[in-house]
């Protein structure tokens, strides 16, 4: 492997790593390069959206090719194959889609789900990353997050109505679930309920999704402690040390 690669991996790699967002400065430093070295892999790496530079403190966080990359590489391992089952059994008490969230920077992504067999249902977004302060599936994420203030500057800088996010937030941390319809896509009511890890807090969310009209917020609130068990369960797998 030329050098030149072998530093832009190490790059990638802090930068995946990390709970923030690294500056050039401290890139360069940890890795022992020369700024102008970094600032080219650096660029390198952003062209190809394997890393984002936030445009207001100029440091770095991955990109979302990176993050399709790892949803795509986690589907295909034991990951997918221990959760599906927990997916599937939820699925089918509900008749609506439950979809496995995990966590990556300040985005979360659909890595595992079983999609409602109603032709009228909510459609997995494998994938996809999505802010952690849009929809239900980030926002029990972010309140149990240590950086959710952080995290909140860079919704209020997205236009986000951050006061009615905060009021969500407290609600979440009350009752340990959001309940809501709407509140991300119009018509769609979604009950989410946090993935826990065995050390490092909060990794991801459950959630169950589906037309308003059929998965109303009573039915919704009737499977929460359904919801929690599997969480639960959920986090015994993704919250383990080997992912």
């Amino acid at each position: 492997m030329s050098q030149a690669a072998s530093r832009a991996l190490d790059l990638l790699e802090h930068i995946a790593w990390s709970n923030e967002p690294l500056g050039l400065t401290e890139l360069s430093s940890r890795l022992g390069l020369d700024k102008s070295t970094a600032a080219r892999l650096l660029k390198f790496l952003d062209e190809r959206s394997l890393i984002s530079r936030q445009p207001e403190t100029k440091k770095y966080t991955i990109g979302p090719r990176l993050l399709a990359l790892s949803a795509t590489a986690m589907h295909r391992f034991d990951l997918i194959a221990s959760v599906t089952p927990m997916l599937g059994a939820l699925r089918d008490e509900t008749d609506e889609t439950a979809c496995l969230h995990i966590r990556v920077a300040n985005d979360r992504i659909c890595v595992a789900g079983e999609e409602s067999r109603h032709p009228l249902r909510r459609v997995l977004a494998l994938g996809q990353p999505t802010p952690l302060w849009n929809g239900p599936g980030s926002k029990v994420i972010l309140a149990f997050s240590h950086d959710a203030d952080r995290v909140l500057k860079m919704a209020k800088r997205d236009g986000a109505d951050v006061g009615r996010i905060e009021t969500q937030l407290r609600a979440v941390r009350k009752v340990g679930y959001m309940v809501a319809v709407g509140d991300r896509t119009p018509g769609v009511g979604a009950l989410a309920v946090p993935v826990m890890g065995a050390a490092a807090g909060v990794v991801g969310s459950l959630t169950i999704s589906g037309p308003a009209e059929r998965w109303t917020v009573d039915r919704m609130r009737a499977f929460v402690p359904r919801a929690v068990e599997v969480a639960t369960e959920l986090s015994k797998v993704v919250g383990s040390p080997q992912w």
